[in-house]
């Protein structure tokens, strides 16, 4: 009861702080279960009026369901407190005070160190929950398989059972797998900012790095697609945590980020090619595109996919939207798109035999650089990209249904480790060898591909600066 009362009690603060992000409350709500999917459409559709309305609605509901307890041990969630850090303020027993506006005021959790940005606490298995040692083994298993299905960005009609072991609920591969010590030593989800020294020498190298703007100059503008609602395919868990966790990292390196969310396949095309149009285009000195979705081989889904309905968007039509031809706003400059999906149904692994065997070098292809072009006034058409997908073609990408896709988790924490040391190419094939040192789970695989690379030069994102 003392909890129960703790809601309607502190009802004001709480409505004040979740006001500043309902969205993500919303959803977190949502994939708990304290909510129905008519109750979710119901309160969502307030959204665009007015978000404190939307978190009257929705914390009225929860107290009118007897839901209270439950809601505030998912505000006391460790994912929960890093979007509102003002929650911890808020004192949830009953000894005759409540947190007062005036202490939302001050900083949380911050200190002097200029150097990382916001740090964050790692999670542990089950979101950080201990489990209790009277739980059988039985029932452990039971909770991993039931979430096994929720880690493959497939359309509901095309997932297979896997078997083996699920990762649930933690970002990082425990034994057997070999972690090299230099890349486990230190983690951390902060930004690593670069310093003016390392800028500058970089940056003398006219021929070999692309150009920034300086930060009076410039706006910085990404896109950034998720979806997390199907029609007929099963709730992405885990999305909201991709997408919150993107949104911060690109927000950190100084861009605008443009969000969207549940979009069919017409809209993410118009959508992206809506951002490819901008004018701010004209004063960025590169762009991002993130699309987070269920997927299949050439064709990221949307929303209505499934059930004889075709909902699919091309991703060869993001690269035909960002070219010099339809952009030529970006001409010159470095466009990184990402996209967590799965682009078949097939696992990636297959079973070898240990031999005692050299492996084959590595070979590189060389490009002619006899060959001249003898018209003028011309430029490449597709120049300057370079694309980070998931996985290899026709196999299946990994979410875990409390952390989010594997590829989110390891491209967030590589960047925010290196990004301010290495450039993009560097930073992308550091993610292929977390993928290499750490599979998702003990019986599957799962390695991105860097794929239509035409960058000329070495983009340095120079965080901070």
């Amino acid at each position: 009861m003392a909890l129960n009362n703790a809601i309607v009690r502190n009802k004001t603060i709480i409505q004040e702080i979740i006001s500043g992000d309902p969205q993500f409350i919303l959803d977190k709500v949502i994939e708990k279960g304290l909510i129905t999917d008519r109750e979710y459409k119901k309160i969502n559709s307030i959204k665009k009026g007015d978000a404190e309305d939307l978190v009257v609605k929705l914390v009225d509901t929860l107290i009118n369901k007897g839901r209270q307890s439950e809601f505030i041990g998912l505000l006391q969630d460790e994912i929960v407190l890093e979007t509102y850090p003002k929650l911890k303020v808020v004192e949830w027993e009953d000894s005759g005070s409540t947190a007062s506006s005036s202490s939302l005021s001050r900083p949380i959790g911050r200190g002097d160190n200029k150097t990382v940005v916001e740090p964050r606490k790692k999670t542990g298995g089950n979101g950080g929950r201990k489990r209790n040692r009277s739980e059988s083994e039985e029932e452990v298993t039971n909770e991993m398989l039931e979430g096994l299905e929720d880690m493959k960005d497939l359309p509901v009609e095309t997932r297979p059972l896997l078997t083996g072991s699920l990762l649930a609920g933690s970002q990082e591969v425990k034994a057997p797998y070999k972690v090299s010590p230099a890349e486990t030593k230190g983690r951390t989800s902060g930004l690593i900012l670069s310093s003016e020294q390392f800028k500058t020498e970089k940056l003398k190298d006219r021929d070999n790095i692309y150009p920034i703007m300086a930060p009076a100059d410039r706006t910085r503008m990404a896109l950034l697609i998720t979806n997390v609602r199907f029609d007929t395919a099963k709730y992405r868990d885990g999305a909201v945590k991709d997408e919150q966790d993107m949104s911060k990292l690109l927000s950190s390196l100084g861009y605008n980020v443009e969000h969207h969310r549940d979009l069919s396949g017409a809209e993410m095309d118009e959508a992206v090619e809506r951002f490819s149009k901008d004018p701010r285009l004209a004063k960025t000195d590169a762009v991002f595109v993130v699309i987070m979705s269920h997927g299949v081989k050439g064709a990221i889904l949307g929303v209505h996919h499934g059930k004889g309905v075709t909902d699919k968007f091309p991703i060869d039509d993001i690269f035909k939207h960002l070219d010099s031809a339809s952009c030529p706003q970006l001409e010159g400059k470095p466009k990184v798109i990402i996209i967590q999906a799965c682009r078949g149904d097939k696992d990636g692994s297959v079973k070898v035999v240990q031999v005692d065997a050299a492996r084959p070098p590595h070979l590189t292809d060389e490009v002619d650089a006899d060959i001249e072009e003898d018209a003028s006034n011309r430029v490449h058409k597709e120049k300057d990209m370079v694309s980070l997908l998931s996985c290899t073609a026709d196999t299946v990408s990994y979410r875990d249904p409390r952390q989010g896709s594997f590829l989110i988790q390891h491209l967030v924490e590589i960047f925010n480790r290196h990004a301010h040391e290495h450039h993009i190419e560097k930073l992308f094939r550091k993610v292929l060898k977390r993928f290499e040192d750490e599979p998702p789970t003990a019986s599957v695989r799962q390695m991105p591909v860097k794929d239509r690379c035409t960058l000329t030069r070495d983009f340095y994102l120079f965080p901070g600066l």
